[in-house]
């Protein structure tokens, strides 16, 4: 069973953002201590449409996620793609396609959403609280 997404959500508490950085080889300088994300993500059975905005800028990404289907993710550091799938628990699983090995995981704990990032090994978690 798929686990609804839906709502607005603003980042709180993460975990293992420098190690996942520099494995990116992205400075961990490049994003601002205060950075806060805001996912207001809306949800119709397998689609998923997510618009992203943080507070240092006007900057509104918008993208939507058909499970089952590919995805590919732009950013200012790299693109990739990542094959999409319901897990057992009905988390959303995304697994890369292209280049190194992981991906991300979407899933409601407690009654956060924790967005798990894999890449080679190395993890980082952020935790959204619903607004």
């Amino acid at each position: 069973m798929a686990t609804d997404l839906s709502g607005k959500w603003k980042s709180g508490r993460s975990e293992g953002w420098p190690e996942f950085l520099a494995k990116l080889d992205i400075a961990l300088d490049k994003l601002p201590a205060n950075l806060r994300i805001t996912h207001d993500i809306s949800q119709s059975g397998d689609r998923i449409n997510i618009k992203t905005a943080n507070n240092i800028d006007e900057t509104m990404k918008e993208s939507t996620i058909i499970v089952g289907s590919n995805f590919k993710d732009q950013s200012p550091w790299l693109n990739v793609e990542y094959t999409t799938a319901w897990g057992d628990n009905g988390e959303l699983v995304m697994t890369r396609t292209t280049g190194l090995i992981g991906g991300i995981t979407r899933e409601l704990v407690d009654g956060e959403m924790l967005v798990t990032h894999t890449l080679d090994g190395v993890v980082a978690k952020a935790y959204f609280t619903r607004q």
